[in-house]
């Protein structure tokens, strides 16, 4: 299943995530559950000289300001006090009874009236504050009114100790969060990251890449590492099975070919000892059919073998697609007037397609082998098309004909060396089972990938599409 088709929630990092990071807030709420009803912190501390007669004497300087304060009662109370140079700085006249807070200080007035609104002393005490120190309470009389004056001293930064003990409540209770999601995120990461490698690799090895091992694994001695060293004695193994498989492939083909070479030349010998006897004829005539079909399947079982042991390097030279597949439709003209099948060739003139590079014998084998399997399940007086198309990046090749088609289901496997989707439409055409997986080898070997699909599904004749794509850079 692809990742993107996925449900979100059913990715192991998110539940690995979402389990950690749940544990983690739970233990943040109890333990602030039990700090609050267990733990009492200290609120307050008693001023010391310096700050009992800085409280006094800047209550003093302030009642004889506010003597001098136009008659308009509280209204009017905080731009009298911000404007007002003869005020001292960071004052805090808390009005118990409308519970309003005016200052000319710059600390957050939100975080002041908090810690005031919950705290009132009879005596003046010491209030800490992130960053900030607040003396008071100072009884003071404003017109009619009896507010509570606060004197605030900011602290410097190498005295503001145990920063986060005094950021408000909310706001360390976030941080907390924040730093368990980065923590859980970062401990889901380890634990899901080997296995994300191996399923990477076992991806790379279903796709054919048979040498990708994980030796990172090799080094670990827990349950993952035992996962992915039996991953690499598997590979291995099957590695040696498929070379052993594919080696035995091209030895036994290699050892056919010369009993059939004898065989052909005693078969052309007979028939020339036998031209009066027409019955032997008939019968040699069959006989020869049947030993150039093994011979040609001997013959393409060799190159299979060869492209899948990459037993001989490309020949990589400059192309021009567009007479190569002149020359194979040219070639093909015979085969497809047998069956009165008319081959078209489509090219789009002002595309780059001189400029491919590749190995001409191999490319010219690939798409040979396309376009005859094409040719083979055409009905009579059908068409095949073959149109060449490029892009910045890759040449297309285009290969369509007007048979039966292929089920869905056998779109991949039709590439896989002697599978036959129809026994009995195989016999009739003399199929191998080998042609489009020389094909699929043989792009592989220049970098690029060929698919099939339906040509036109809503024709009672649906077909079969086989695309060919070359990338430009592909270089060995």
């Amino acid at each position: 299943m692809s990742l993107f088709s996925r449900r979100w929630y059913s990715s192991l990092f998110i539940k690995m995530f979402l389990g950690f990071w749940l544990v983690a807030i739970v233990s943040i709420f109890v333990t602030r559950w039990v700090s609050v009803n267990f733990i009492t912190p200290p609120q307050a501390a008693p001023l010391d000289f310096k700050q009992q007669k800085l409280l006094s004497r800047t209550s003093n300087r302030l009642a004889q300001s506010l003597n001098q304060m136009p008659k308009a009662g509280l209204l009017k109370l905080e731009p009298w006090l911000r404007r007002n140079g003869r005020v001292p700085r960071d004052i805090w006249l808390f009005d118990r009874d409308s519970d309003r807070l005016y200052t000319n200080a710059r600390y957050p007035k939100p975080v002041v009236h908090d810690r005031l609104e919950k705290l009132n002393y009879p005596q003046p005490v010491k209030l800490t504050l992130p960053g900030y120190l607040l003396i008071g309470p100072q009884s003071l009389e404003v017109g009619q009114n009896n507010v509570q004056l606060y004197v605030g001293i900011p602290e410097k930064p190498e005295q503001q100790a145990g920063f986060f003990k005094n950021l408000p409540d909310w706001l360390r209770l976030l941080s907390l969060i924040l730093v368990s999601a980065f923590v859980c995120g970062l401990l889901t990461w380890l634990l899901i990251k080997p296995v994300k490698r191996l399923t990477s690799a076992s991806r790379q090895f279903g796709h054919g890449e048979l040498d990708t091992r994980l030796p990172e694994f090799e080094r670990r001695h827990d349950e993952l590492g035992e996962l992915g060293q039996a991953f690499n004695r598997m590979a291995e193994q099957l590695n040696q099975h498929i070379k052993a498989h594919k080696r035995l492939l091209g030895d036994v083909s290699h050892e056919l070919r010369s009993p059939l070479t004898r065989l052909q030349l005693l078969i052309s010998l007979l028939e020339k000892q036998s031209q009066t006897m027409p019955q032997i004829q008939e019968n040699l005539q069959r006989s020869r059919n049947e030993v150039e079909q093994l011979d040609d399947m001997v013959g393409k079982a060799l190159a299979l073998s060869r492209l899948e042991n990459q037993l001989t390097p490309l020949t990589m030279q400059p192309l021009d697609m567009r007479k190569l597949c002149q020359d194979i439709i040219q070639e093909h003209q015979l085969l497809a007037q047998s069956k009165h099948i008319e081959l078209h060739f489509d090219c789009t003139e002002d595309l780059p397609l001189h400029s491919y590079s590749g190995d001409r014998e191999v490319l010219h084998s690939a798409i040979s082998n396309v376009l005859n399997n094409a040719i083979k399940y055409s009905p009579e007086n059908s068409v095949v098309s073959l149109s060449l198309a490029g892009s910045k990046k890759h040449v297309l090749i285009t290969i369509s004909d007007q048979g039966q088609g292929v089920a869905e289901e056998d779109m991949e496997r039709i590439f896989k060396p002697f599978f036959r989707e129809d026994n009995s439409r195989t016999r009739q055409t003399g199929g191998t089972g080998l042609g489009l997986a020389i094909a699929m080898d043989a792009i592989k070997r220049h970098h690029g990938q060929i698919i099939a699909r339906t040509a036109n599904d809503k024709a009672a004749q649906p077909g079969l599409s086989v695309v060919i794509e070359l990338p430009y850079d592909n270089a060995q």
